[in-house]
């Protein structure tokens, strides 16, 4: 992750299992991936977009009556920070299609911001808890939040699944 003045400007992600490359950058409107091809060293770019048909939302420390309520919605909820969750569920899961959407309070810049921006350059929606966008300041916030964390994060791939989220979120 490349930061500028305390903004999350760039990132370059490795996928291992898949072996590809996930870029994106605030200046870039798209992310793009780098597939590998047969010659040695050479890689293909292609516009990375995605729409999955999963259910799935991975959860990091919301409440109870919140992940039920999107339970009755219809999905699935992964809590991140459940010790005996399905590991076949992560981050990079929203890189593949497996999971439609995250939720975070307390987001630390690793991991969960720099997938965001790929999410949000790939068509994605990202927004904070209240509905804001542009929430990629982890230093230097103006808030006095603690460094490298934002409070809260909503990441989906899809409009619909969104305003479900935000609508449980605001009950």
């Amino acid at each position: 992750s490349v930061f500028k003045d305390g903004v999350l400007d760039g990132v370059l992600l490795y996928q291992l299992a898949i072996k590809r490359f996930f870029v994106a950058t605030q200046e870039r409107g798209k992310s793009i991936t780098w597939d590998p091809t047969m010659e040695r060293g050479r890689y293909i770019e292609k516009d990375f977009t995605l729409l999955p048909s999963s259910r799935i939302i991975l959860t990091y420390g919301l409440f109870d009556d919140q992940e039920k309520e999107l339970e009755k919605l219809g999905f699935r909820i992964e809590k991140a920070n459940k010790p005996n969750r399905d590991l076949g569920y992560g981050l990079e899961s929203m890189l593949n299609g497996n999971i439609v959407a995250y939720l975070r309070l307390d987001v630390p810049h690793r991991d969960w911001g720099a997938i965001s921006l790929l999410i949000d350059k790939a068509g994605g929606n990202v927004t904070d808890f209240s509905g804001g966008r542009g929430i990629y300041r982890y230093f230097n916030r103006r808030d006095k939040y603690k460094d490298s964390f934002i409070p809260n994060l909503v990441v989906s791939w899809t409009d619909d699944v969104h305003q479900s989220i935000m609508r449980v979120l605001h009950k």
